[in-house]
C-alpha cells in the first residue's frame, strides 16, 4: 500500500469525491457500505469523517473514485448508464460489477476493465 501523508484538505477532497461518485453511479447505501467494509448505518458518518492517511479505506475510496472517473469517460454524466453497467450481469466478470467490487481484487479488476474500455474508445 502506498504511503500517503494526507492533509486535512486532501481528506476533505477524497470525502466529497467519494460521496459524489457513489451518488452519481447510483450505488445503493448497502452496496457502498459493503464495498467500504463498514456498517451501512455508519456510511454517512464515515464519508463525513476524516480518513486515516494510510488506511485501507482510503485505498478503497480512491478505487471507487477511479471507477467513477472511468465510467464518466465512457458515458459522460449519464447516471442511468453507470447504474446499468454496475447492476447488470457482465460476461467478462461472470457477475454484476457491483458484486465484484465488494473485494479489493474485484475493485482493481473493475477499474482495469473500465480503463481498457476507455482506451478502445
Amino acid at each position: 500500500m502506498p504511503n500517503f501523508n494526507l492533509t486535512k484538505s486532501d481528506k476533505q477532497l477524497i470525502s466529497k469525491s467519494l460521496d459524489k461518485s457513489i451518488q452519481l453511479m447510483g450505488i445503493s447505501k448497502s452496496d457502498a457500505a459493503e464495498i467500504l467494509m463498514i456498517d451501512p448505518e455508519q456510511l454517512n458518518d464515515f464519508i463525513k469523517s476524516s480518513f486515516e492517511s494510510n488506511s485501507q479505506k482510503v485505498q478503497i475510496s480512491l478505487q471507487i473514485i477511479k471507477i467513477y472517473r472511468s465510467l464518466f469517460a465512457l458515458a459522460g454524466n449519464n447516471k442511468k448508464f453507470m447504474t446499468h453497467f454496475l447492476y447488470t450481469d457482465n460476461h467478462y466478470f461472470s457477475a454484476r460489477p457491483i458484486d465484484v467490487m465488494k473485494s479489493l481484487p474485484g475493485l482493481v479488476k473493475v477499474e482495469q476493465f473500465l480503463n481498457a474500455m476507455c482506451e478502445k474508445v
